[in-house]
């Protein structure tokens, strides 16, 4: 059962291209923004500033939530995946240029946005999200039906 479960929750991850990530302000206000993501099986991967809302969000508190869906007209057909975790940047330089990689061939116009700034995704930053836990929403199974991963 948990083998099937991670193995359909890769398989969303891997089909979908951006995520809603909540993330905690210095004074404990919720904040939310949208990304775009890789990821190598459960674990999640996105770029931003150091200096943004976010960037600075995760500096003050490591906990993040992520969700992952498409705006579902048929209730009965909902699919999403909801993740509770943490947040890090990314030091090691081998990982940091895989990550680098993987985003660019998921989104090759990364190329031309960054070149509107002057720079390279070789020089942009990247943040690993770990799951401590990931729900599987599968409405198709029941109205409001969900399994949970634990990690």
């Amino acid at each position: 059962m948990k083998q099937d479960l991670e193995k359909a929750i890769v398989s969303y991850l891997d089909k979908h291209r951006h995520m809603a990530l909540a993330t905690v302000k210095d004074d404990g206000s919720p904040y939310a923004s949208t990304v775009s993501y890789v990821n190598n099986g459960l674990t999640i991967f996105f770029m931003t500033d150091p200096g943004s809302q976010k960037g600075k969000n995760i500096q003050f508190c490591p906990k993040v939530g992520v969700a992952v869906t498409e705006d579902y007209l048929d209730w009965d057909k909902i699919e999403g995946v909801q993740l509770a975790g943490s947040v890090e940047w990314i030091t090691d330089q081998i990982e940091l240029k895989q990550v680098q990689q993987m985003f660019a061939q998921k989104f090759p116009q990364v190329h031309k946005y960054l070149a509107g700034y002057g720079v390279a995704i070789d020089i942009i930053p990247f943040l690993r999200i770990t799951a401590s836990s990931i729900n599987y929403l599968d409405y198709s199974k029941g109205f409001n039906h969900w399994d949970t991963l634990t990690l």
